[in-house]
């Protein structure tokens, strides 16, 4: 017979399922790849939620046990890269790409506008506000921006929406323009100044052989006289 695990072992966690943006980024890029060329992108919609534990006399941390979650998951529990770490999944086919609609970033779900993760906060907001959902020392019992007494353990919803792009040139880095060539100028045409020294060794021959002649012209004009 196998042995009765004691009292203070905690059970083993039920089997997790794949992630779940993982899967719905993957169906939103197969619908995305059977539309027309001319139709708009896809869009979807990319979740995490934050969790957090509270110890006595350090407060609100990311240290969990080992055994309940991890610091950063998606919908299904599973481990998942914190929201300044995430990027973005491939696509299969390799015929689109995903990226963050323009103008977008992380909200949190509940928050006010000037809480963290509020449509209109400032960067440096640390204040949770509504976001975060509070509960017991076993994640039952939420209650939404309600802490106190009896919660030990709290998570908040972190969403951005991102879209499904055909890869062209005006999704890639566009390179840099080729240079255009430098039409010559007119000094450019004109004659060099200096001629080349072939040329100057035949002006030379030339000049010596013009000389020859007038010396051989003198003398005959003498001889006559």
């Amino acid at each position: 017979m196998e042995p009765i695990p004691a009292s203070d072992e905690k059970p083993p966690l039920p089997p997790r399922t794949p992630s779940a943006y993982q899967q719905g980024a993957q169906l939103a890029a197969t619908m995305a790849t059977k539309r027309r060329p001319d139709a708009p992108g896809v869009k979807f919609t990319f979740i995490l939620y934050e969790n957090q534990r509270r110890w006595v006399g350090l407060g609100w941390t990311t240290s969990l046990f080992a055994y309940e979650r991890a610091a950063w998951t998606d919908e299904h529990l599973n481990p998942a890269p914190a929201k300044d770490d995430f990027e973005l999944p491939d696509v299969e086919e390799g015929t689109a790409r995903w990226r963050w609609v323009e103008g977008s970033k992380w909200l949190v779900e509940g928050a006010g506008d000037t809480d963290e993760g509020g449509a209109k906060a400032s960067e440096n907001a640390t204040d949770g506000g509504s976001g975060w959902i509070y509960y017991d020392n076993k994640w039952q019992t939420g209650r939404r921006g309600q802490d106190g007494w009896g919660r030990y353990t709290r998570r908040r919803k972190w969403y951005r929406d991102a879209e499904l792009v055909e890869i062209s040139g005006s999704t890639e880095i566009t390179p840099s323009s080729t240079p255009s060539r430098t039409q010559p100028t007119s000094n450019s045409l004109n004659t060099p100044s200096d001629p080349p020294p072939e040329y100057a060794e035949n002006e030379s021959l030339r000049s010596d052989n013009s000389s020859l002649k007038s010396t051989s012209r003198d003398d005959a004009r003498m001889g006559l006289e």
